[in-house]
């Protein structure tokens, strides 16, 4: 879904759209999937420079856990704005940014891609450790059996390595 930064009036421009089935890749190892997403939008001209565009995000996606790397579903209910500006000072550093504009991206060309805004908002919503469940056991780091669907009886010992001299001292007596 995009917008022509010409066509957002002082008049508040509405819309809605559906973001479905899309699997984004956040790096070698991280992705997520937006299962079904309904964003609902609403744009207006703040002066002949700046636009503000709400959005509402509700939907659900699919997370990979990382403790037992097992897909999961999650709901999600976002609001965001952000402004989008054609002033170039402040690319340059000439406006003091205060925490209200921490929300502003400079437009370089003339469409505002919506759909792209919204994925980001979503991957900066998921946090960095994320889990299937809130007692989520994980995988064994010895047998690599996932220890939510089947136990082991492996034997994990885990020293604090700044006792591993005590140790060493207490085993020589």
């Amino acid at each position: 879904m995009q917008i022509e930064f010409a066509k957002i009036e002082e008049k508040i421009l509405k819309g809605n759209f559906n973001i479905s089935n899309e699997t984004i890749v956040q790096n070698k190892y991280e992705s997520f999937t937006i299962n079904n997403v309904n964003v609902s939008f609403r744009a207006y001209r703040i002066d002949k420079n700046d636009v503000s565009i709400k959005e509402k995000i509700n939907g659900e996606i699919t997370l990979i856990c990382t403790n037992c790397l097992e897909k999961y579903n999650e709901t999600i209910e976002l609001t965001t704005e952000t402004i989008f500006t054609k002033n170039k000072s402040f690319l340059k550093g000439e406006v003091t940014l205060t925490e209200t504009d921490l929300d502003i991206q400079y437009l370089e060309g003339e469409t505002i891609d919506l759909k792209d805004e919204v994925i980001k908002t979503i991957d900066l919503y998921i946090p960095m450790r994320h889990t299937c469940r809130e007692n989520c056991k994980g995988i064994c780091p010895i047998c690599g059996t996932n220890r939510n669907i089947n136990p082991c009886n492996c034997r994990i010992e885990r020293i604090d390595p700044r006792m591993e001299k005590l140790k060493e001292f207490l085993n020589k007596e």
